[in-house]
């Protein structure tokens, strides 16, 4: 009795820790003692894992610490391109590269989801690279019909972000190419991530403070959050795996109600009123995109 006792308390301990690790902001350049914090929630996860007979998980909660403890001033000065890519490589590696994950060919376990990447035309990756060509972050995108309040729509989701370090304009770069590519497709961008992506000002850090909700006012869009079912075509892979919502039996298509940020493009009047409501005025409707082209020339 003892015993099954000391394996619920484990359990919960898991489930606690995993969803406090979840909850942070990890598009911000942290403190000593706000990465001190994590890595002794992340170490106490390790320790009751191994309590309740599992084996120390050696990959992505390790390999995670190492990502956040990279310094911010290195990836500075980097000229960073996004760019969508359907390279056979590209796609079977997004487990490994930039970082380790669930998806990982190696050893990962949602690695049988993979090939769907390769194989449907639905299904792209955006990755970041640095001035040498390495794949710095990635996101993958997937274009949708859904039923968004009784109407059918095309939606193209991007997935969360991969990262190697916690640079906040990795995401800022996936998010505008990604919405020029809706724009070319005629599409809706969603996600869960793409909302706010701010971070806080650093004492003697002069560099802009990044507020990717402000960047899309400027470009005439507003963010808001809705519930769709999402309606997925067949794959030619028998699984499919999403950050967004999981694993699913693809073969013969599938519909998926969530919640997802979508971003859409409003007439001017809407936006200075929606601006106005915030008790705030309408940027200017020009954009300058670090690491890239200035103008976003697509919109």
């Amino acid at each position: 009795m003892e015993a099954r006792l000391d394996i619920l308390k484990n359990q919960i301990a898991i489930a606690k820790g995993l969803n406090e690790l979840r909850a942070v902001n990890y598009a911000q350049a942290f403190t000593e003692a706000q990465l001190a914090e994590i890595e002794e929630k992340t170490k106490a996860v390790q320790k009751a894992v191994v309590a309740i007979g599992q084996p120390e998980p050696k990959d992505d909660l390790i390999h995670f610490l190492r990502t956040l403890r990279k310094p911010l001033e290195e990836f500075k000065s980097a000229h960073l391109q996004c760019e969508d890519s359907d390279d056979l490589l590209t796609l079977l590696q997004v487990g490994e590269v930039p970082r380790h994950s669930c998806q990982s060919y190696l050893s990962g376990s949602h690695n049988h989801c993979l090939l769907a990447y390769v194989a449907d035309a639905n299904k792209k990756a955006l990755i970041v690279r640095d001035e040498t060509g390495k794949i710095r972050a990635r996101a993958i995108m997937k274009l949708f019909t859904a039923e968004i309040d009784g109407k059918t729509k095309p939606v193209l989701l991007v997935e969360p972000l991969y990262t190697d370090s916690t640079n906040s304009e990795y995401g800022r770069l996936i998010a505008l190419h990604a919405l020029r590519k809706a724009n070319a497709v005629g599409a809706v961008l969603a996600s869960t991530w793409i909302v706010d992506n701010r971070e806080k000002e650093q004492p003697g850090e002069k560099r802009p403070v990044v507020n990717l909700e402000t960047d899309l006012g400027k470009l005439g869009y507003i963010i808001h959050q809705q519930e769709a079912t999402i309606v997925s075509p067949p794959s030619l892979n028998p699984w499919e795996y999403s950050d967004t919502y999981g694993v699913q039996d693809a073969k013969h298509g599938y519909s998926k109600k969530v919640k997802l940020n979508f971003i859409e493009r409003v007439p001017r009047r809407e936006l200075v009123q929606a601006y106005a409501e915030r008790g705030e005025e309408l940027p200017p409707l020009v954009i300058k995109v670090w690491s890239s082209p200035e103008q976003v020339s697509a919109m």
